[in-house]
């Protein structure tokens, strides 16, 4: 430490406060506990806007389609049938996209963590997990949009238009 000390010395004018420390001795957050941190915190907020966007684009779609919604419900269509109408192209979206972002942002990630101790992106678990989070949500907001649009009267949906 000493010869660390020196070495800032020269660049340093005496009269700034020289502090060094070894990683993990500083009793506040060390530098790598604060990226950690600022990391965390900004994909926490961008999965929220992904989650927000989602639920977005799935309600203007309920809207726009509430009038064939309406049409299929007098004609006797199951719950099962609007499911799917809403569910096959979110469904398909999700899968498209998943399958073209994975692999990149696996390849991103591992060419930025190279040569680090941090090798958990080389496992296939937080691909799964990633996979599983994204298909739930979007499950319960177009699950959530499908038990509304159940929910309206045909006859007044078409008196509307």
């Amino acid at each position: 430490m000493g010869k660390v000390k020196a070495v800032c010395r020269k660049h340093v004018p005496y009269t700034l406060p020289l502090d060094v420390y070894k990683f993990g001795s500083r009793s506040v957050y060390s530098m790598m506990d604060t990226l950690e941190a600022v990391m965390w915190i900004l994909a926490a907020v961008s999965l929220m806007l992904v989650i927000l966007s989602m639920y977005s684009s799935i309600s203007m779609d309920a809207v726009t389609r509430r009038k064939e919604v309406a049409i299929r419900k007098i004609n006797g269509a199951s719950y099962r049938d609007i499911a799917m109408l809403f569910a096959k192209s979110y469904i398909t979206m999700f899968l498209l996209m998943y399958l073209l972002v994975y692999p990149l942002l696996k390849l991103a990630m591992a060419n930025l963590l190279e040569g680090s101790s941090l090798k958990s992106v080389y496992g296939w678990e937080w691909g799964v997990i990633l996979f599983a989070v994204m298909a739930l949500l979007t499950a319960m907001a177009i699950g959530w949009q499908i038990i509304k649009l159940m929910r309206i009267n045909p006859a007044d949906t078409i008196k509307k238009e």
